[in-house]
């Protein structure tokens, strides 16, 4: 009866309705038509601007002018003709009464809109590929504007007013609710229907009905905290909304779902489609879900569906990730989002486009982020404070950019982690990472789940990866599927599933294994027990092979998981670790729980007790741990062995109740280790075990994906005892692909985030513990005041620094016109120095490890750094001038007709290259780069020495006053922004070598040495710029040397380098040595006078010997200081960091704060035998940071004021160590805090004593060959101080400068100090990484069978198991790395052998040498060129170490190298050469007798072996040739097996690929050209 009495409704305003479109032509701008059930209007107000004009209407108020360039749009079936130009004088405003909908129609032909954005109340909002735009807006006051310029054709505004006709006066839901009921069809239950059972293809022939056809609904379920519903497509729908509400609310409480969440999949077969959406963030109880079509851009209320009530369930919270705070990401602990979270939705064509507005500093300033790892990016510096959800859809491949193939979700380092609450989440049950892994670092409060991880790349870590410095995490309802096979002999199935290194309160649930290899592997090299906790609860290790987890010092909760089928171990307890095992169920899982070097771990027969630890260690021999277990139930498998049973020999301590304390006579066999009782403490968190059969039914039911994802997979009972690789599930994933066809079909899709406008919940309380409490830390404090927030105060001035000739206007500089600041230096925060990919032509060297695309100048990853110009050959630049010592200013800049300098700076138009020829260039004045010449962000204007060429700017001719220094003249001072300065000598400068008074530039490779002051300062040009805003700020020094740089006025104010007195924010110094300066290493300094300057970064960087000459000269007024940070005692404060850097033989302080009192951070640092104080921060705030310090050698009390954190320090006469802890220890200047050690230099906590010589060539001795830092092992910490102190040769990062070069990079010819494993870019070089676990099945039952690898890759050190041979003889062969290789070959008709020697370990036993003479090429042609002296009587040959599919060049510890000598040379006369980069030749020094040549390398390339003839009068050009022999043994005595670094040649691995091929084919022999590459294995 209602159905009726609605058509005759119809019907009754069908008159009306067709009246008022006929008024619509002459009042255009008000419409109201009567809604269907005619119990509402909907009222609109509209704008056509082809019959209105651009004039204002009484609703819309416009401004601007109409369009010339015109074109069409067609929107709805009409055609519009003339536009308003909607460019920066055009705005649309309105006030809109009530919530409604925006529709701005844009044209297509002419200024297309496609793709564009538009301002809605200043917000960016893009247009669809049509070009129009709707959206939903609020009540309230409106202002369009031009996001980028456009044609706008019409507009229209509209809304539903609720009325009454003829007595109803219900509100349309209310009115069709019995409607719905009424017709909603019995195929809703989801058993009842299936997608295929109502295809488009079965229904009626169109008879030309436009009647949308009543929605069919195929199943609908709640699950946890989220619901969904399935449907088949309805004839004549364009598209669906879809609403949900509570069961019990009323219909007016439908909240409508986002666009996106409504999808359209095809069936498995293809036959048919579907639609499908999701309902996230609901809290527990019961909703229904209404999909209501659409057609002709109005809802289809007679067409619409409701699901029955939908039970949701709440997701289970508990473990250690809800311990002192929180780990629910965007969402509250009742599973409903955030009031202000921003929602980003993740497809596959939205990955690179997304894009989001990001607060980039203190004050507030945004910054819009394209693609989602940029957004990422933004949030890194933590200033957004929006809680980010992340919602993948779909099957989704890697972005545009990346982080070493990874999504990484990242801090600015330890001190500052990301803390906004972050979730990454996928959407129903088919969202999948598919080729790529997640990486989560310096992080607080971050969820994951419900996602499918699908072949990761193994060379780029794990699928989930915890890889430092974070806490309360939690990853669940994920399912981890096999990555790509890696190198290594344990990757076959990929690297880690979920792995956690030096993270705390972390909760891992609910998550699915598929027959993983590796799971979860827990610690690495922390080095303690304290402060580590950990969940592991409900996941189903689904016949996976091994570390369920496997455990390293954490204390470890593992309860009700479900082992099913696991043909190596369970859990296993290593190095301290303390496991409470509880309520798991272990179905045929071979070593349910096994404790490192005991028990079922190493006895091989259980009757006599016999251990056989050499062949059966699982755990490469490492202290074991304890294993509290209680109600486990084991099913199969080869048992287990308690306390109770064998006090000695047992795998774990039972108990009979939970609450049950383990005493601690319970030890480890090796190690002596006992259980810590954290369960049993107050600060345990509160749960309820399920019992073992009730955890895996619920395992089954709920973890992975929703409903278990659509990706099934059924293992056999063969699968349970087999840990090779199931080919056929492989190729399944290598298959597999998404059915989703469209997101949003027919839809608007945000091109924007979602933000919500709710007001923030008080979430539920977490437990909070006593200081007593597990010892753990408290909930961590607020970030001290940032830079731009500190306050700035006024001090007395220093004299001798008041008067400085920073400070008043030079005498060159007073004729200045143009002396104004630049456009292009007002935008200071953008950080235009790290700069994307050029389209100009940006190169990245090869062998790049780190992120090619964003340098973070914060991050602890990093030992190092170059810039992506520094391999760029003359050759490669588009627009270039030559200039010479002996150049021109008439000339025309080419090679042949060089310009003088300072005429062909002032002749380098936008993106050029000056080009210096080698020599010496003399002037008796000061060369300036005015700030009129300035390059831009997107493409540098460059200043670099000739490739291969030995530069040298000399000005010391220049007068010097000794009287007033103010007036004395400066060396080059660059005024100018964005320029790239490399490879350049500056001396003898009467003030600064290099003075920096602009913005953006960047200094590379450059040496400062015997300037009359400071050898390279960041300061203003000049007193009469006054703006703080306009001092020189983003400058970048990289790998640059200054030292003997003195004043002879005074003695005191000749630094290495300053950034000074009046710098801006973010100038960075990275990989720069400083020594022999008579005042300071660095200087900071800052006075009242002009207040704090910016924040300074100092990161990777020596200082050493400052206050002496290298002429053993010093001056008594020098300060001396290492690093001074600061000054004017507390007054004008500004927190500095310092990161990874060393100090030692200073003549004052090592690291001081010199009265900063600002918040300084200090991370990394090792501090050695300096006069008065190794570190001394008695000044700063309580915001002071200091982690992983390490003092030796010191002579004065070690001073802090703030937090400190795995530390050793200096204090009346004692080192007192530190622990670590995640917040660090408050500590007071003076403070005795920690334990007390013995001092580490003479502890053996270095690798070598020896330290480098000042008289030799420092920049060439202590610099790899892409010029980041190595010392040889001088200083660097080893053994248990390890996680301590400075680092290089870790990882290195690439700065990206964009200039104008050719498309075509060339890319540098090896990356030195590049760690292969990105993911274990930590501070520590030597850190022993992870020991991989692979096995080969035992040929008898009951055997045990896992090897142990003590490989010295910086990589996963492995545990591979060998077969046995015997029933139970479990078999673990110890596999160690070669000590030599060898090669013969024929080399000018005669066989040539040559040999390499090293320490244990350095060579892995996959290591294949390539010898290989060349007789043609660019490498033989340099080195006839360079070594003509000896062209008659020489054989260049090369040779490389091939590991696996990479060559390995770089060996820092040195290795012995032996060369047969050629029949028929004289041994007196043959030397050995290394050709070099640049084209030079090394003289190797080699020792020749009995036909053999013997020489000490650390890198392989091309060697030439020659003889040089009688008629020689000089040696060639030699690089190195005065290292001492002392440096030589220094270089031999780091080379340790746990600092063996690997390096990929990128720039050949085409070649390397084909080489392997011919290796695996075993044809021996490639020829290409006349070169021949001879391999054996």
């Amino acid at each position: 009866m209602k159905v009726c009495m609605k058509k005759q409704t119809q019907k009754r305003w069908a008159w009306l309705l067709a009246l008022v479109m006929c008024l619509s032509v002459i009042m255009p701008t008000s419409l109201m038509s009567a809604k269907a059930d005619g119990s509402s209007t909907v009222v609109k107000y509209e704008h056509n601007f082809t019959t209105q004009g651009v004039a204002s209407d009484d609703f819309f108020t416009i401004a601007g002018s109409a369009g010339k360039k015109k074109g069409t749009a067609t929107y709805d079936g009409v055609t519009y003709t003339d536009p308003l130009k909607f460019d920066s004088k055009a705005s649309v405003k309105f006030t809109a009464p009530e919530a409604g909908k925006l529709t701005l129609v844009f044209g297509t032909e002419v200024e297309s809109a496609a793709g564009k954005n538009v301002k809605i109340n200043g917000k960016k909002t893009k247009v669809g590929d049509d070009g129009a735009l709707t959206v939903d807006i609020s009540a309230g006051d409106y202002t369009i504007t031009k996001g980028d310029t456009m044609n706008l054709f019409y507009i229209v505004y509209s809304y539903t007013k609720q009325g009454s006709t003829e007595g109803t006066t219900k509100p349309a839901e209310e009115t069709t609710k019995a409607t719905e009921a009424a017709t909603k069809p019995s195929e809703t239950k989801p058993s009842e229907t299936k997608p295929s059972e109502t295809k488009p293809s079965e229904t009626k022939p169109d008879t030309g009905d436009t009647t949308v056809e009543q929605v069919s609904l195929i199943q609908s379920t709640g699950w946890l905290e989220s619901a969904y519903v399935e449907w088949n497509e309805a004839k004549n729908a364009v598209s669906y909304n879809v609403y949900v509400k509570k069961a019990d609310a009323a219909d007016t409480s439908y909240e409508k779902l986002d666009n996106e969440l409504v999808r359209k999949y095809k069936t498995s077969d293809g036959s048919s489609v579907y639609y499908r959406a999701d309902a996230l963030g609901l809290a527990a109880g019961d909703y229904v879900l209404k999909v209501v079509p659409v057609a002709g851009g109005t809802e289809q209320a007679d067409s619409v569906a409701v699901t029955e009530a939908l039970s949701v369930k709440a997701h289970d919270r508990t473990g250690f990730a809800w311990t002192n705070g929180e780990a629910n990401g965007a969402y509250r602990d009742n599973g409903t989002l955030k009031g202000n979270a921003v929602v980003l939705y993740l497809t596959e064509e939205t990955k690179n486009t997304v894009t989001m507005d990001v607060v980039k500093n203190a004050k507030g300033a945004t910054e819009t982020a394209t693609g989602i790892q940029a957004i990422l990016n933004l949030y890194k510096k933590g200033y957004d404070n929006r809680p980010l959800d992340i919602r993948l859809i779909g099957q989704v491949t890697d972005f545009a950019v990346m982080e070493g193939g990874d999504m990484v979700v990242s801090g600015s380092s330890s001190s500052k982690r990301l803390s906004c609450g972050i979730t990454i989440e996928g959407v129903g049950s088919d969202a999948t990472v598919y080729g790529w892994g997640i990486r989560i670092k310096n992080a607080s409060n971050v969820e994951v789940r419900n996602l499918g991880i699908m072949l990761v790349d193994s060379s780029e870590g794990d699928n989930i990866g915890l890889q430092q410095d974070n806490d309360h995490i939690w990853v669940h309802n994920c399912d981890f599927f096999y990555g790509e096979a890696g190198g290594d002999s344990d990757q076959a199935k990929g690297d880690g599933a979920l792995d956690c290194k030096k993270s705390t309160f972390i909760t891992f649930s609910y998550n699915h294994f598929f027959d993983n290899g590796k799971c979860n592997l827990l610690g690495l090299s922390e080095g303690t027990t304290e402060d580590l906790y950990i969940t592991y609860h409900h996941n189903w290790y689904d016949h996976s092979d091994s570390r369920h987890p496997r455990i390293r010092f954490y204390s470890a909760h593992v309860y009700n998981n479900y082992y099913d089928g696991n043909a190596k171990y369970g859990i296993g307890s290593t190095n301290g670790s303390s496991v409470f095992s509880e309520g798991n169920y272990f179905r045929n899982c071979k070593y349910p729980m096994l404790t490192s070097m005991q028990g079922s771990d190493v006895i091989a027969d259980w009757t006599t007790l016999k251990r056989d630890e050499a062949n059966m260690a699982t755990f490469s021999k490492e202290a074991g741990g304890t294993i509290k277990a209680y109600n486990n139930y084991i099913e199969g498998g080869n048992g287990f062995v308690s306390y109770q049973e064998n006090n000695t020999e047992f795998d774990g301590y039972v108990v009979e109740s939970a609450d049950e304390k383990v005493p601690d006579t319970v030890k480890s066999y090796k190690g002596g280790n006992t259980y810590n009782n954290f369960d049993t403490s107050k600060g345990m968190y509160s749960y309820t075990a399920d019992s073992p059969q009730q955890a895996k039914e619920n395992v089954e039911k709920y973890a992975g994906r929703v409903e278990n994802g659509d990706f099934k997979w059924t293992f056999t009972a063969e699968d349970d005892a087999s840990y090779a690789l199931n080919q056929a599930l492989k190729s399944a994933l290598r298959a597999y692909k998404t059915c989703l066809v469209s997101v949003a079909p027919n839809n608007t899709v945000s091109q924007n985030p979602y933000i919500g406008t709710g007001a923030e919940e008080p979430t539920t309380s977490h437990n909070t513990l006593n200081k007593e409490d597990l010892t753990q830390p408290s909930t961590k404090e607020d970030e001290s005041t940032k830079a731009t927030e500190s306050t700035k105060a006024t001090e007395s001035t220093k004299a001798t620094e008041s008067t400085k000739a920073t400070e008043s206007t030079k005498a060159t500089e007073s004729t200045k016109a143009t002396e104004s600041t630049k456009a292009t230096e007002s935008t200071k925060a953008t950080e235009a120095t790290k700069a994307t990919e050029s389209t100009t032509g940006s190169t990245t060297p090869g062998g790049t490890t780190g992120d090619t695309s964003s340098y973070d100048k914060t991050s602890t990853a990093f030992s190092g750094a170059y810039t992506s110009l520094s391999g760029v050959t003359d050759s490669q630049y588009l627009k270039k001038l030559y200039a010479a010592p002996d150049g021109s200013a008439s000339a025309d800049g080419t090679k042949d007709s060089p310009l003088d300098l300072e005429t062909a700076i002032a002749k380098a138009e936008n993106g050029t290259a000056v080009i210096l020829l080698e020599g010496t260039y003399t002037f008796d004045h000061q060369v300036t780069i005015p700030v009129s010449n300035s390059g831009t962000a997107d493409c540098y204007k460059v200043l670099k020495a000739a490739d291969g060429a030995k530069v040298t700017f000399d000005f010391s001719s220049q007068s010097y006053n000794i009287k007033d220094t103010s007036v004395n003249a400066r060396g080059l001072q660059i005024e100018g922004s964005y320029w790239y300065v490399y490879g350049i000598t500056v001396c003898g400068a009467a003030d600064n070598g290099i003075f920096i008074a602009g913005s953006h530039n960047v200094i590379e490779r450059c040496i400062l040495q015997a300037n009359r002051d400071t050898g390279l300062q960041i300061s203003r040009r000049s007193s009469s710029v006054t703006n703080k805003e306009e001092w020189p700020s983003y400058n970048y020094i990289i790998n640059c040397t200054s030292f003997d740089n003195c004043d002879p006025a005074t003695g005191e104010n000749a630094d290495g380098f300053a950034a000074k007195l009046t710098c801006g924010e973010g100038n960075v110094f990275d990989g720069c040595i400083s020594y022999c300066n008579c005042d300071d290493g660095w200087d900071l300094y800052a006075k009242p006078a002009t207040g704090s300057i910016g924040v300074v970064t100092i990161r990777n960087c020596i200082a050493f010997n400052n206050g002496t000459l290298t002429n053993g000269n010093s001056e008594a007024n020098g300060d001396m200081n290492g690093f001074k940070l600061g000054g004017s005692n507390g007054k004008v404060p500004t927190p500095h960091f310092v990161f990874n850097c060393l100090a030692f033989n200073n003549g004052k302080d090592g690291f001081t704060d010199n009265g900063n009192g600002g918040a300084l951070t200090l991370m990394n640092c090792t501090s050695y035998n300096n006069a008065k104080t190794n570190f001394n921060f008695y000044r700063t705030t309580a915001g002071g940071t200091f982690f992983n310090l390490l003092s030796a050698g010191g002579n004065s009390t070690d001073k802090f004021i703030g937090k400190i954190s795995n530390s050793i320090s200096f204090n009346s006469k004692k080192y007192y160590q530190v622990p670590f802890s995640i917040t660090g220890t408050a500590v007071t200047s003076g403070q005795k805090l920690g334990t007390v050690v013995s001092d580490p230099y003479t502890s053996g906590a270095f690798t070598s004593t020896t330290a480098p010589d000042v008289t030799v060539d420092i920049d060439t001795i202590l610099r790899n060959a892409d010029g980041s830092l190595t010392t040889n092992g001088y200083l660097m910490s080893t053994g248990d101080y390890q996680s301590m102190g400075a680092k290089f040769g870790v990882e290195n990062q690439v700065l990206e400068v964009k200039a104008s070069i050719k498309s075509e990079p060339e890319t540098k010819p090896e990356e030195p100090t590049t760690a292969k494993d990105k993911t274990e870019g930590t501070t520590e070089v030597t850190k022993a990484e992870e020991k991989t676990e692979a096995a080969t099945e035992a040929t008898k039952a009951e055997e045990k069978t896992e090897v142990a690898t003590e490989a010295t890759k910086v990589e996963e050190k492995t545990e591979t198991a060998t077969e046995a041979t015997k029933a139970e003889d479990k078999t673990e062969a110890a596999k160690s790395g070669k000590s030599s290789l060898s090669k013969k070959n024929d080399v000018k008709g005669a066989e040539m052998s040559v040999s390499l020697k090293a320490e244990e370990d350095v060579f892995e036993d996959d290591d294949v040498m390539q010898f290989t003479e060349l007789t043609e090429g660019s490498a033989f042609d340099a080195a006839v060129k360079a070594l003509s002296d000896y062209k008659e009587k020489m054989v260049v040959v090369d040779i490389s170490i091939l590991r696996g599919t990479e060559f390995v060049h770089q060996f820092p510890g040195g290795v012995e190298v032996t060369l047969d000598i050629p029949a028929g040379y004289e041994e007196a006369n043959v030397k050995v050469f290394r050709m070099e980069e640049d084209g030079s030749a090394t003289d190797m020094q080699a020792v020749c007798k009995d036909g053999k040549a013997v020489f000490v390398t650390n890198h392989f390339s091309t060697y030439v072996i020659a003889e040089q003839a009688k008629t020689a009068q000089e040696a060639p050009k030699v690089v190195n040739e005065n290292i001492s022999t002392a440096q030589t043994e220094a270089a031999k005595a780091e080379n340790t097996k746990n600092e063996t670094v690997k390096t990929g040649d990128t720039a050949n691995a085409g070649l390397y690929v084909m080489l392997m091929a011919v290796m695996f084919i075993g044809a021996g022999v490639l020829v290409i050209g006349k070169r021949k590459d001879l391999f054996t294995k």
